[in-house]
């Protein structure tokens, strides 16, 4: 089972689940776990890419002097579109 280090897997719960009172029930939590695993580590590389793509923008926006015609375009993109953060320049 997968307690935290120093704590009995008896004594582990959440909300989600009751307290683990068995091994079959521990493996049975570190089965769902692994079941979904896949999912939140592809789920997370999206939400990655993503933060990479407003960071990108984030600093490209950093560059511009306000005022000036690129600082404006980038500007109607965020309130009209969203961002533009896309990996639009």
């Amino acid at each position: 089972c997968l307690a935290p280090r120093g704590v009995p897997f008896a004594c582990v719960s959440t909300r989600k689940y009751v307290p683990v009172v068995s091994q079959e029930q521990c493996q049975s939590y570190e089965n769902d776990f692994n079941a979904e695993f896949d999912e939140y580590r592809r789920l997370h590389a999206q939400i990655d890419a993503e933060v990479k793509k407003f960071t990108k923008f984030q600093e490209q926006w950093k560059l511009l002097s306000p005022g000036s015609q690129e600082y404006m375009v980038k500007k109607v993109k965020i309130l009209v579109w969203g961002g533009g953060a896309g990996g639009e320049n």
